[in-house]
């Protein structure tokens, strides 16, 4: 899986050979060659319904600030130009989270995921890198990507983009369009900063926890500390003791680099003592199971206080606590059928009308009815 990502066995190698840890690396068509996860609008809308909000995997971010949305007011702030992230997403979409742990069993390596879903043209974050190797999922839509060469090679987890000074524009090193089913690879330090094109996009960063030397270096005292060798004073004026005493340092560590088992108990310790060891979201019911948030059956409309009208070539629909938007001109006929009936159901606004139009209706009544303005009966 791993190498089929990058299409052939010659184009990984030369990924390798001349890109790991080096440089950024476009694989289009990636979708093509390789094992890819299916995900879609679809999935993280029902994950996002699933979820006690606010939660802290759900953040919205928009110019100013980074946002945890409430059911509330979710809807607005989506709608006036935030952008959705939803963190370690694989815990949340299962057949994400089933490609992952194949990806990461394979590669060897500890991963995590996010999630972002941006609108048309607009920023998803701030120049910034990251500290640790990422690859990027492009599902949906496009964005514009450009990196820049870091300001401090293979950085540590205290070394934060936030604390230091952006690489000015003549610096950049790679500008391209990331398309749908299109890979990226970034490696970690690397600045980069990001914009969708003109349509909505739907992304994924999969981080990559690659082990290092210094990993070793800072968990040798949890691994040597019941070894009463390395615990004994040294009272050595020739340094001759010393020099000993670090050759059977370094033997005992190899012993460790080749034995799975104390390898992996060693790297937990350290990704721990870095926080990369989380708990798993354990969801109650009923949001650990998909369900369709629209059943069959009769609803009724709960709330006449609302607000219909046009803007920016969108249909709008203000309550008391959120806006909704569409593009289908048919939104404003099935809300008069709403507003106006006793009683109605999707199959009976969906009656007569195109399979598209049928997906616009009953995507409308699943937002209606997380947002209290339809119940059933």
């Amino acid at each position: 899986m791993w190498k089929s990502l990058f299409g052939t066995a010659e184009f990984f190698n030369s990924f390798i050979e001349n890109y790991f840890a080096q440089k950024a690396l476009h694989v289009p068509f990636s979708r093509s060659s390789g094992d890819w996860p299916d995900v879609s609008w679809k999935d993280v809308n029902e994950a996002i319904s699933r979820l006690e909000l606010p939660h802290p995997h759900v953040t919205v971010w928009k110019a100013g600030g980074r946002f945890k949305p409430t059911r509330k007011n979710i809807h607005e702030l989506l709608f006036m130009g935030g952008n959705l992230i939803l963190r370690q997403a694989e815990q949340h979409i299962p057949q994400l989270g089933a490609f992952l742990a194949r990806l990461g069993e394979e590669i060897g390596e500890r991963i995590d995921c996010n999630l972002y879903s941006a609108h048309p043209h607009s920023r998803t974050s701030d120049r910034h890198f990251d500290v640790e190797d990422v690859l990027i999922f492009q599902f949906e839509g496009s964005k514009q990507w450009r990196i820049y060469p870091p300001s401090i090679p293979y950085p540590l987890f205290e070394h934060q983009s936030r604390l230091m000074d952006p690489p000015s524009d003549d610096q950049l090193y790679f500008e391209g369009e990331i398309r749908a089913g299109d890979l990226l690879y970034v490696p970690k330090g690397h600045w980069h900063e990001v914009v969708s094109t003109d349509k909505p996009s739907l992304h994924a960063t999969v981080s990559v926890w690659f082990r290092n030397s210094m990993g070793l270096v800072e968990i040798l005292k949890e691994i040597f500390e019941d070894n009463e060798i390395v615990r004994k004073p040294i009272y050595d004026p020739s340094k001759q003791a010393c020099q000993t005493a670090l050759d059977g340092l370094i033997v005992q560590l190899r012993k460790l680099a080749s034995d799975d088992e104390a390898w992996t108990s060693s790297m937990n310790i350290y990704n721990s003592r870095r926080g990369l060891l989380q708990d798993k979201v354990n969801l109650p019911e009923p949001y650990c199971t998909p369900v369709s948030p629209v059943s069959p059956g009769l609803y009724r409309f709960t709330n006449n206080s609302i607000f219909v009208g046009a803007e920016n070539g969108k249909i709008v629909i203000r309550t008391e606590n959120t806006v909704y938007e569409s593009a289908s001109v048919e939104i404003l006929e099935v809300l008069e059928i709403m507003r106006s009936s006793a009683t109605f159901s999707a199959q009976s606004l969906c009656l007569g009308r195109s399979k598209e139009s049928g997906s616009v209706i009953v995507a409308l009544m699943n937002d209606f009815r997380r947002l209290g303005l339809i119940i059933p009966v």
